[in-house]
C-alpha cells in the first residue's frame, strides 16, 4: 500500500507544475513534495495534506502565483482523490491540496 502513496507523489511532481498566464521560460529551480501524514489508510476516511514547495535560482527564491495541478496517478479515482485539483502557490511558493482515500 505504501508503493501507491509513493506513486501518487512522483506523479504530483510530474504533473505539478503548469505556469498560469505567459510563456513558458526555463529557469534552474527546485520542487519538493511533502505530505503530512506521510500514511494514509484505505477507508474512506483517512486524508494528507500534500504540500509542493517550488523555487527558482537554485532553490532560494519562491515562485509565486503558479498554478500547480495534482491529480492521482493514472486518474483512477478508486484509490482516492485529491481537492482542490488546481491551486496557486503562495508568496512563499507554496501550494497545497488534500487527498482522501477510497476504501
Amino acid at each position: 500500500m505504501r508503493w501507491r502513496f509513493y506513486l501518487l507523489v512522483f506523479c504530483v511532481i510530474f504533473l505539478a507544475c503548469t505556469p498560469s498566464i505567459g510563456e513558458l521560460i526555463p529557469v534552474e529551480g527546485s520542487v519538493s513534495v511533502s505530505a503530512m501524514p506521510d500514511w494514509v489508510v484505505a477507508n474512506g476516511i483517512d486524508t494528507t495534506t500534500i504540500i509542493v514547495e517550488v523555487r527558482t535560482d537554485g532553490g532560494v527564491d519562491p515562485i509565486p502565483n503558479l498554478s500547480i495541478d495534482f491529480a492521482v496517478a493514472g486518474e483512477d479515482v478508486s484509490k482516492g482523490f485529491v481537492y482542490p485539483s488546481t491551486t496557486i502557490t503562495n508568496s512563499s511558493g507554496i501550494a497545497t491540496t488534500t487527498f482522501r482515500s477510497k476504501t
